[in-house]
């Protein structure tokens, strides 16, 4: 079992890396958007973003 498992050329693996993959890159894609949306808003209101609540 463990073979399968570990081994590269196993479908199993091979789509759970790809689904990995792809769950790396939608983080990395919403970490970016969202500093993106953050520096945006500091550029255009930084008194509306530092206003105490």
């Amino acid at each position: 079992m463990m073979k399968v498992l570990t081994h590269g050329t196993d479908l199993s693996s091979l789509s759970i890396n790809c689904f990995i993959f792809l769950l790396d890159l939608i983080c990395v894609f919403r970490f970016l958007l969202f500093t993106n949306i953050e520096k945006f808003y500091t550029m255009c209101d930084p008194d509306e973003l530092h206003a105490p609540f």
